[in-house]
């Protein structure tokens, strides 16, 4: 029967949120950029639009146990490279009783250190198999025992909310017909679909950025919907700029970044720049779909940045910024490799700051809800006169975002490190001989120091490592990092 849920949001509570800086915005910001939202509305009506899913649905966090989704196979590029290998670190999110729904190979003896970490005995996984090859929301609406698993568990704890990596029309759309089938309420902690789609494309992001704080916020960018524009936009930028990055708009990180360096391109006749191109692009994997973004590549780049915002209801207050972190990036693509809390003078903290906090204003305006981050680069002569460029939102959980949330709520006294490596040869492990070897380093009874595995599958496989390390001082977890890091790629630490 139908249950009258409090319709209260809980999500502070759940992820232990809190507002690190105080931005603020002027009542004339305010106005521009509400006046913005109302015309990026006007431009796509569906932006926003959750109707169609019932009114049972909501957007929010309920009283209720929590729905934890952390597969990512519908981001372009990222997806089907390593879509199962980031499940399980959403896991840290969980509270007692709640389900993580796992879609990639299982690892149980991570399940019980993931636990024993937590604290906590109830906590449930609903495995998927490893041959998914869709979403997971979009597997559960199609798959008659896993879909019956989740009604009965919104059954059981009388509604539930969905905590999900990236927030899709999938997810609603499986929201909604749990709603409509249990007749419990359901929420989503996240934003809805179509806008989610908007942010997390870097197209998007870049044109309403401009719009919002002015065309110098962002690198010069050109939209690509073809091969011949593809070239002849490279053409000019290349007279310009010695480094160009071609981005596959709405994949993530570095996952659909290509670097062209101009001086390959120069002199050469269209035709020409066009094999050179395709050769390349081919080489670099991409999938010879448009549009591409082509955008310069900042020189003088100093540090890369990111904001941690949670963004509530507008009822609830404005958009908390959480933290701000210095990516650890390597390679020419710009992967992501780390990160750790950001140490930049005051009046750059500040300004950064305030630029995010005004984005996410915007996005409130538009409807957002839940996590998001906004990357950035900081590039000139020096720290202290340094500018600031957007480049991307990440509109979804992430790589920062979860072991951030998972030490606030451990009410750790203590700072940290994230490491996150791919591409790796280490060697191969189980994941309970790990936990043997490092004993001597895990983060159990002090919670104040030591690490704390996000992930088993790059130790399992040896490609890499996703781990966070807590210490009293930033350059304890730094080297604590990298002397896991080392021993973790069997190398000799010096």
């Amino acid at each position: 029967m139908r249950s009258n849920i409090n319709i209260e949001d809980f999500a502070k509570e759940k992820f232990a949120i809190g507002s690190e800086r105080c931005p603020e915005a002027s009542d004339a910001e305010r106005r521009n950029l509400f006046e913005l939202a109302r015309r990026l509305r006007a431009e796509n009506p569906n932006l926003d639009r959750t109707a169609l899913f019932g009114a049972d649905v909501r957007k929010g966090f309920g009283r209720s146990a929590a729905i934890i989704i952390g597969n990512s196979l519908e981001i372009p590029l990222i997806g089907h490279k390593k879509g199962h290998q980031l499940e399980y670190r959403m896991g840290y999110l969980a509270s007692e009783g709640d389900l993580i729904v796992i879609c990639g190979k299982d690892c149980p003896s991570f399940e019980r250190y993931q636990r024993k970490i937590l604290e906590l005995t109830s906590l449930e996984y609903l495995k998927l198999g490893a041959a998914t090859m869709r979403s997971a929301p979009g597997y559960c609406l199609r798959n008659k025992t896993a879909y019956k698993a989740l009604s009965g568990y919104v059954r059981k704890n009388h509604g539930a909310t969905f905590v999900s990596y990236l927030t899709t029309q999938a997810t609603w759309a499986l929201a909604s017909r749990l709603a409509n089938d249990t007749q419990y309420q359901v929420f989503i902690a996240g934003p809805p679909g179509g806008l989610s789609d908007c942010a997390n494309n870097k197209l998007w992001f870049a044109k309403v950025v401009e719009q919002a704080l002015g065309a110098q916020a962002t690198p010069p960018k050109r939209t690509a919907h073809g091969a011949a524009v593809l070239v002849r936009q490279v053409m000019e930028l290349a007279k310009k700029w010695p480094k160009l990055v071609l981005k596959v708009p709405n994949s993530a990180g570095s996952a659909g970044n290509y670097v062209i360096y101009s001086k390959d391109t120069l002199g050469l006749s269209a035709f020409a720049v066009s094999i050179y191109l395709r050769a390349r692009l081919r080489h670099l994997g991409w999938p010879e779909r448009y549009p591409l973004a082509v955008e310069v590549w900042d020189e003088n780049v100093l540090t890369s940045p990111s904001v941690q915002l949670w963004i509530p209801h507008q009822e609830n207050g404005d958009p908390m910024v959480e933290g701000v972190f210095e990516q650890v990036i390597i390679g020419e693509e710009g992967a992501f490799f780390g990160a750790a809390e950001a140490k930049l003078p005051s009046s750059v903290d500040v300004e950064l700051c305030a630029q995010a906090f005004k984005l996410g204003l915007l996005l409130q305006n538009l409807g957002y809800y839940g996590r998001c981050s906004f990357d950035a680069v900081l590039y000139g002569p020096d720290i202290e006169h340094s500018k600031i460029h957007w480049i991307e939102c990440n509109a979804r959980w992430g790589g920062v975002s979860i072991p951030m949330s998972f030490v606030n709520r451990s009410n750790a006294n203590a700072c940290y490190t994230i490491t996150q490596a791919g591409g790796l040869q280490n060697p191969k492990r189980r994941f309970e001989d790990a936990l043997i070897e490092f004993d001597d380093v895990l983060l159990l009874n002090d919670r104040n120091r030591g690490i704390v595995f996000l992930n088993p599958n790059g130790v399992l496989d040896g490609t890499g490592c996703q781990f966070l390390a807590l210490g009293q001082t930033q350059s304890e977890t730094i080297v604590l990092s990298k002397q896991t890091y080392d021993r973790l790629c069997d190398k000799q630490i010096v």
